[in-house]
């Protein structure tokens, strides 16, 4: 992780300053790994229950912020605020019904798996954060997606853009045949068209 977000940020602003905020995360980080083994803990994270002196410092290129992030489940301010506002106040454990997850935090997960008469779904843009909906933006790798993922006696339904021969953007439009993109992905994936 530590490595993309370096490779991130030399693409972005070069590897001099790339190397430097490393140096600075690096730096502050175990500063505040040092305080907290050996100084007494004064804050606790509600989010995993880890207890501490400080909080990792959240630092940016030309940004910091001081004493943010939880060292135990990355969670920031605002995430322990949700955290604390859905379990005290909105009582989630205690609700019933349908939860819709936009982006789910990790740090917030225990509460959602806790709601147990809640169904919840999680979408997000990225597979890896555990998700139930996977929401990939252009059209042509979603289908491809669709279709790896599907198990013998899935059920892969093409919605709301079979009929339209083109693609809408806000700057322009896409030719667009959904039928013949289906057939060219399961063709490039060794499926053969029955019909």
């Amino acid at each position: 992780m530590i490595l993309s977000w370096f490779r991130r940020n030399q693409r972005e602003f070069g590897f001099i300053r790339a190397a430097w905020l490393l140096w600075r995360v690096s730096w502050r980080r175990a500063r505040v790994v040092a305080s907290n083994r050996l100084l007494p803990a004064r804050c606790e994270c509600p989010c995993c229950g880890w207890r501490g002196r400080r909080f990792f410092d959240y630092i940016e290129m030309g940004y910091t912020a001081r004493n943010i992030a939880c060292p135990g489940c990355d969670s920031h301010s605002r995430h322990r605020a949700l955290f604390l506002w859905l379990k005290n106040s909105y009582r989630l454990a205690a609700r019933t019904g349908v939860a819709l997850i936009l982006a789910p935090e990790r740090a917030l997960a225990p509460l959602w798996s806790g709601a147990k008469q809640l169904r919840s779904f999680k979408i997000d843009i990225e597979a890896g954060r555990g998700v139930d909906v996977l929401a990939i933006p252009d059209r042509r790798a979603a289908i491809g997606a669709a279709f790896e993922r599907a198990a013998p006696g899935d059920l892969v339904l093409l919605a709301g853009k079979g009929h339209e021969p083109t693609i809408l953007y806000a700057d322009h439009a896409l030719p667009w045949d959904e039928a013949a993109v289906a057939r060219e992905t399961l063709s490039a994936m060794g499926w053969v068209d029955s019909r």
